[in-house]
């Protein structure tokens, strides 16, 4: 969940650190237009790649160049006084041309300060992301002629160019607080706080051989159950010292640099606001392992993402080049190579492949012939065996993509059609050979689960029966909302600054219903986008039913003009109301973290808040009171 917070910490910008694949050369060139479609002369243009910066200026047709480009994550940076920064930050495996649309700009003031609101000056912006397409290092940029951005003596800080009502999220640094990210900044009128945190100084050094090591990548991050977040990251110096300021507490800090094998991470703990014991890493001399993705035709597959891993640890990221080819550096020792083929296909072996270079320099791999990704096809009856209209299909082990960077494993669901069959084209491979389903009736307590091997499947034939409905409430749950205090109470009602795509609703209005409420914001980008995808379905399938109601609150940080662009983006078919600017509704409820669901009875009682894994059971359980 996403906590209502301006000082939410931000996922670490660009998670393929370090890919690279096969060593031949690609170019990427591109125009710098203005939204009427005429060439903007004079732009400075950035591309970065594992932190080498290439810049060049467009000419009088607003073209540039970039060649000599690895496969990698590429981002692309275009400014030009006067206008908003826009560009992209993609996987690059194969020359590109590209067109980069320049808006007019706009700038966002925020004030910083420390917790005892006291000024803070000279922060500054290490990274930006500008309405989740445009990714700005503005640490790699600036020695190449991007503008330094930091807080005045005040404690203002501007940020310039930037797209009108658009959005951005910041990476911030400073010598003597924690580093601190902000999820979502509106561009308007409005001056922000933010508030930085003391934190204690994490240092250590590089080195190999006894030596130090210059510009290594020091990342200092957490595991948690979604991945690593990263808290820090930070470029050794010239003799291979590193030094960061975090918040207290216990963490792994991991070093690449591209000549050398990264070694495993080690502990690093900050108890206190003073300084923290050394803590330093010994890169490894790299041995390589190459290999080959095929597609089933046995042409060269670009753009494969490859992993390798030693245990829990991701040490190297890679994608194929243009030729299928990738190249990896990886210590010594029994490690494992993870292949992720692009939409529509799957290796012919699900599991890693085992590597184990031992005292080899380099290894070369079987080529990897991919296969294309099949059709999940079945029949759903009722426990009568009869035809049982159109019902819920929810794969409980299918990880959905969320962006060509990250995967996150969620719940997804689809509808059979009146007849009850359904189909599911696979898109993306799953970790697993086997995927578990579970098929509902719409109105009945009837269920079945049943599993389909994804290689060769065979048509499912699935029978529902009776099952007992899990109506019991669950205890609060940590770093969650909590609403047991309005369990059993009439509902608080919804007060907002506008309705949006629907008519004006209260609660009382919808008495004799079971109400569906959700709390959320267009702007999170980690379960949000799940959840509003099961209310779309769940809507679908209870749309004929009189009974049922879904509407929703939008937090109130988006403007109205924002939140119809969620709403077509997401195709959300129920009303949303934005909540007032002194988010009343938010407050009432006690929402802290998004996205949330209520369910509300038709004596206009709050029943239950946590509903994952048993939503549609819980709201025909309420149906039958």
């Amino acid at each position: 969940m996403i906590r209502v917070s301006p000082k939410c910490l931000l996922l670490a910008l660009a998670l393929l650190w370090g890919a690279a694949g096969a060593a031949s050369a690609a170019t990427l060139t591109g125009t710098v237009r203005d939204e009427a479609g005429a060439p903007i002369a004079g732009a400075a243009v950035w591309v970065t790649q594992n932190r080498q910066v290439n810049k060049s200026t467009t000419g009088s047709d607003g073209r540039f160049k970039a060649a000599g480009l690895e496969v990698a994550l590429t981002e692309v940076v275009a400014y030009k006084d006067g206008y908003a920064l826009g560009g992209s930050a993609a996987p690059f495996h194969r020359d590109q041309d590209i067109t980069i649309v320049l808006r007019p700009a706009d700038i966002i003031s925020l004030k910083v300060i420390n917790i005892d609101s006291a000024p803070v000056a000279g922060v500054k912006v290490r990274s930006m992301l500008i309405e989740r397409r445009t990714l700005v290092s503005v640490d790699d940029l600036e020695p190449h002629g991007f503008p330094t951005i930091r807080s005045t003596d005040a404690g203002i800080l501007v940020i310039p160019n930037l797209p009108p009502d658009g959005f951005i999220q910041l990476a911030l640094q400073h010598p003597d607080y924690a580093d601190s990210s902000i999820r979502y900044l509106p561009v308007d009128d409005e001056q922000r706080n933010i508030v930085m945190e003391r934190g204690g100084r994490a240092n250590g050094r590089v080195t190999i051989g006894g030596r130090g090591v210059e510009n290594a990548r020091v990342s200092i991050f957490k595991v948690g159950p979604r991945g690593q977040k990263e808290f820090a990251e930070v470029l050794t110096d010239r003799e291979g010292f590193y030094s960061a300021r975090i918040a207290p507490g216990e963490y792994q800090v991991a070093a690449q640099h591209p000549e050398y094998a990264s070694p495993p991470p080690a502990a690093l703990v900050v108890r206190s606001l003073e300084d923290s014991e050394p803590t330093s890493l010994e890169m490894l001399e790299p041995r390589f392992v190459t290999g080959k993705v095929l597609l089933p035709d046995k042409s060269p597959c670009p753009g494969a993402g490859v992993q390798y891993r030693l245990g829990s640890t991701i040490y190297e990221n890679a994608v194929t080049g243009s030729d299928g080819v990738f190249r990896l550096r990886v210590p010594g020792g029994k490690g494992a190579i993870t292949i992720q083929p692009p939409p529509g296909y799957m290796t012919p072996n699900f599991g890693p492949i085992g590597v184990d270079p031992g005292d080899l320099r380099k290894i070369d791999l079987t080529p990897v012939v991919l296969e294309r990704l099949p059709v999940i096809t079945g029949t759903v009856r009722d426990s009568d065996g009869r035809e049982p209209g159109v019902t819920l299909v929810t794969a409980l082990n299918l990880p959905v993509p969320l962006s060509i960077i990250t995967d996150v494993p969620v719940p997804f669901s689809i509808l059979t059609d009146a007849k009850g069959d359904f189909e599911l084209p696979l898109t993306f491979m799953p970790p697993v050979e086997e995927l578990n389903f579970r098929a509902e009736h719409p109105l009945r307590f009837q269920r079945a689960d049943f599993s389909v091997k994804i290689k060769n499947p065979k048509p499912a034939s699935v029978k529902l029966s009776q099952f007992t409905p899990d109506l019991e409430r669950r205890p609060p749950a940590p770093g969650a909302n909590n609403l047991a205090g309005l369990l059993d109470q009439p509902a608080p009602a919804l007060s907002g600054d506008k309705w949006i795509r629907g008519d004006a609703v209260s609660l009382a209005d919808l008495k004799g219903k079971v109400v569906v409420l959700l709390f959320w914001a267009g702007f999170d980008e980690s379960i949000g986008p799940i959840m509003l995808r099961e209310l779309h379905v769940l809507h679908e399938l209870l749309k004929g039913v009189e009974d049922v109601a879904f509407i929703s609150v939008h937090d109130a940080i988006s403007s109205a003009e924002e939140i119809e662009e969620y709403i077509d983006y997401f195709n959300i078919p129920y009303p949303v109301l934005r909540d007032s600017d002194e988010q009343t509704t938010f407050s009432t409820y006690g929402i802290v973290f998004i996205p949330q669901l209520v369910l509300i009875d038709k004596k206009g009682a709050l029943r239950y808040y946590q509903t994952e894994g048993r939503l549609l059971e819980l709201i025909k359980g309420l149906r039958r009171e």
